[in-house]
């Protein structure tokens, strides 16, 4: 099984992008079909944290 080290902050480096609002909203949806975001992605928990808390998804 390959294994990626992520050395990242955001999805596509080290800028919030559109492509993390795009993954964040993404994650929202599949709430929605019974999928959870367990602790075997810890890499994605911590992301998903760091985007919820930006001001402007902390106030939406």
């Amino acid at each position: 099984m390959l294994y990626l080290q992520v050395v990242w902050v955001y999805i596509a480096g080290d800028t919030f992008t559109v492509a993390d609002i795009t993954a964040f909203v993404m994650c929202g949806f599949i709430k929605n079909l019974d999928i959870h975001i367990d602790d075997n992605l810890p890499a994605l928990q911590k992301w998903q944290q760091r985007v919820a808390e930006r001001p402007a998804f902390a106030n939406a």
